[in-house]
């Protein structure tokens, strides 16, 4: 089951190590990026990524159906919080981490594919927090 999780951006690494120790080596965490240049007026064009998402992270793990296991994590080492609802939104979190891998690259970076298809349709987020 896919969750999302908000994490300190800072603490990242340590989030995932703890979460692997507390889990297990079958979790499963995506991070959608994107890569960009920048003009640097010394350097040039610079190659910058970002995480799409900010500081939100899809996490899977097949113990995260039970909500006690949920409560037993949520004071890790690095993560803010957990994002309600997310048990009522396993199609769309599916549907839009499927999308997301479809136009992917091979290093995990979003193509520019990924951004003309959104602009071809129109998606509107109900919940948390980014709606609207």
């Amino acid at each position: 089951m896919w969750t999302l999780i908000k994490f300190k951006t800072n603490q990242i690494h340590l989030l995932k190590k703890e979460l692997i120790l507390k889990l297990g080596k079958d979790l499963k965490l995506f991070l959608p990026k994107i890569k960009y240049n920048t003009i640097d007026r010394r350097k040039g064009f610079v190659s910058s990524e970002k995480f799409l998402l900010d500081d939100y992270m899809f996490c899977y793990h097949e113990k995260f159906k039970d909500f006690k296991e949920i409560n037993k994590i949520k004071n890790t080492k690095g993560m803010k919080y957990f994002l309600e609802g997310y048990y009522n939104n396993q199609n769309e979190i599916n549907s839009f981490i499927n999308k997301c891998k479809a136009h992917s690259d091979n290093k995990g970076f979003l193509r520019q594919s990924f951004f003309k298809f959104i602009k071809a349709k129109e998606y509107k987020f109900i919940s948390g927090p980014f709606t609207n």
